[in-house]
């Protein structure tokens, strides 16, 4: 009875000291480990409404929802983004699978945003898996949508297809595909996606 307690006990030693260990690990991992220069996090986009937001973020480009939350009126946002206190804001961050959190949405209400103005000032460009399954959703939202446009390299070999749209809240977003890469990997269906 002795034997099985002792053992038991130093089990339990090794399983605590081995959880400790991997979310110290973990936590070295995403936020405090060195590196020489800077590190881009993620980008952060201000919209109207959230859930809207989500169905192109999430529903169409595959993004993962890994938090959401409504922030205090002491939040840096308030400044940063010069917002005034009277509104509200609602956060979320999204994440590729299984990779570091890319992406944030500040859902801003209790005042009129801006109506974004053109040229745009910024766009930001994600890699897509198949751009003509994507663009037919979001041409379905009824969305601003840039014509399709085939760049072909060849030192290195590098063909890819790109197409830009504008979100619910005027930010523009250009979808990359490769269908040829410098490795010799080749998409199995190259067939031109259909323009507008």
């Amino acid at each position: 009875m002795f034997l099985k307690k002792r053992i038991f006990f130093t089990l339990a030693i090794i399983a605590l000291l081995f959880s400790s260990h991997s979310k110290a690990a973990d936590s070295k991992n995403e936020e405090t480990e060195a590196y020489d220069g800077s590190h881009f996090k993620r980008v952060t986009f201000v919209v109207s409404d959230l859930d809207r937001a989500l169905t192109v973020y999430r529903d169409i480009l595959g993004f993962e929802v890994a938090e959401t939350a409504r922030l205090g009126k002491d939040s840096y946002a308030y400044p940063a983004f010069n917002i005034p206190p009277e509104a509200n804001i609602r956060f979320a961050t999204l994440s590729s699978p299984g990779l570091e959190r890319s992406i944030g949405l500040k859902e801003v209400t209790g005042i009129d945003l801006p109506k974004p103005t053109r040229p745009s000032r910024v766009a930001t460009v994600i890699r897509s898996s198949d751009i003509e399954r994507d663009f037919a959703k979001i041409e379905a939202l009824g969305l601003e949508v840039m014509p399709l446009k085939l760049h072909e390299r060849e030192n290195p070999k590098f063909h890819y297809y790109e197409r830009a749209f504008v979100d619910y809240d005027g930010h523009v977003i250009a979808l990359y595909e490769v269908v040829q890469g410098a490795y010799g990997k080749k998409k199995e269906n190259t067939s031109t996606p259909k323009q507008n």
